[in-house]
């Protein structure tokens, strides 16, 4: 009883990231668009970014309060920037980092603190057709010079430096303001602070658990379920079965005759993609009615279970033979639920 392969697509990523720049007459004066920018410079439209600045301070760079991780399902490209010494980059004191979070990842914007100054810091992430963005990028903006070892491939045109990476596009882009008389950041300083935001993506954007991980662990999980119990009759061996949309673990009756049937599927996505797996879950199955105190958000459809808890998705089937009308209620399931999210560590 395969219900889940290819039961819900990866979501897809919004925003061509910030790339490019106009290499400057004058000697500092350089201009990078945003990421919304350069996707309506694309479409023949005019779009801007707006970014925040404080008098106040900022936050340091080392500083905890910035998150790391992905929360809510929210991206923080700002976390990406937590090594990257903002203040040398700009070349003056640096302002509170502005997250922008989107479908495809997010954009970060770093103002100078000064109330007069124009400098400012743009770093982007996103998965949208990362390659064929990769080449408009480079159409858009020209290229000054290809970088070597650097993601997968890397050019740096004026103060920004675009980076294809792992199915991922980043850019960095540097407005140093000209009154300071120090120059626009160059192409080296440029390949530090990528390096140091390439590595911190690295632990962002990771799985929680890669695909073998989570194919070994869906059973296991699973056996903290006493599923004859539920069921009501003797059930087989658990099998697992994976494909690109996760792992599913399936336990079917001893019977040959009887159609109870056992599976667990989860799903581990990164960014905003498990909140677009989960709406695609819903659409698939329908909701009869919604569960408070299962990971971020919960719902029942009949026989199954379906669970959002940090980027993971848990879609739990427990159904008896229609002919003995065995059935499995709904706090049964809740219960049998909890017992694999905390198996899992949820």
């Amino acid at each position: 009883m395969r219900w889940t392969r290819g039961w819900v697509g990866v979501a897809g990523m919004l925003a061509l990231t910030g790339c490019g720049a106009d290499s400057a007459g004058s000697e500092g004066d350089v201009s990078v668009p945003t990421a919304e920018a350069t996707v309506a410079a694309a479409q023949g439209e005019v779009t801007t970014l707006p970014s925040t600045s404080t008098s106040e301070g900022r936050t340091p760079t080392t500083d905890s309060s910035i998150e790391t991780t992905v929360a809510d399902g929210v991206f923080d490209a700002c976390a990406a920037l937590v090594t990257v010494d903002l203040d040398a980059l700009l070349g003056e004191p640096a302002g509170l980092p502005a997250s922008k979070p989107n479908e495809s990842g997010g954009g970060c914007t770093v103002p100078s603190l000064g109330r007069e100054s124009r400098g400012r810091i743009t770093f982007d992430v996103s998965s949208n057709a990362p390659a064929a963005n990769y080449e408009n990028s480079q159409r858009l903006f020209g290229v000054d010079a290809e970088i070597e070892g650097l993601g997968d491939a890397a050019f740096a045109s004026g103060a920004t430096l675009v980076v294809l990476a792992e199915n991922t596009l980043v850019s960095l882009g540097v407005v140093r303001w000209r009154e300071l008389g120090i120059g626009g950041a160059t192409q080296p300083e440029l390949e530090v602070a990528m390096r140091e935001a390439l590595a911190a993506l690295g632990s962002m954007m990771a799985p929680v658990d890669d695909a073998a991980a989570v194919e070994g662990l869906a059973c296991s999980w699973l056996a903290e379920v006493d599923i004859e119990g539920l069921v009501g009759e003797p059930m087989g061996a658990p099998t697992i079965e994976q494909d690109g949309a996760g792992a599913e673990c399936e336990v079917s009756p001893i019977d040959p005759a009887s159609t109870a049937y056992v599976g667990l599927t989860v799903s581990t996505s990164v960014f905003s993609e498990a909140i677009e797996q989960f709406a695609g879950v819903k659409e698939i199955f329908g909701v009869d009615s919604t569960v408070d105190g299962l990971g971020d958000e919960a719902f029942h459809s009949g026989p199954v279970l379906a669970v959002l808890s940090g980027e993971r998705t848990f879609v739990l089937w427990i159904m008896g033979d229609i002919v003995l009308g065995a059935n499995v209620d709904d706090a049964e399931l809740e219960a049998a639920m909890a017992q694999v999210l905390a198996a899992a560590g949820e």
